[in-house]
C-alpha cells in the first residue's frame, strides 16, 4: 500500500477491497489502513455456460 501512495502510479485515485463479512481480522486490518466500508451491498449472479 506505501508504495502505491508514494508513487501514485498511473493516476491511481482509489483502492477497492472486497472482504467476507465473516473474516473480521481483515476487515479491522483494513480499517486500520484507512479503508472505509461501501453504503451498498453487491449484488452477482453466475450465468450458465455455453
Amino acid at each position: 500500500m506505501d508504495y502505491l501512495l508514494e508513487r501514485n502510479i498511473s493516476g491511481i485515485v482509489r483502492l477497492r477491497l472486497e472482504v467476507a463479512p465473516t473474516n473480521t481480522r481483515a476487515i479491522a486490518l483494513y480499517e486500520r489502513l484507512g479503508f472505509s466500508h461501501l453504503q451498498y451491498a453487491q449484488m452477482i449472479i453466475d450465468l450458465p455456460k455455453k
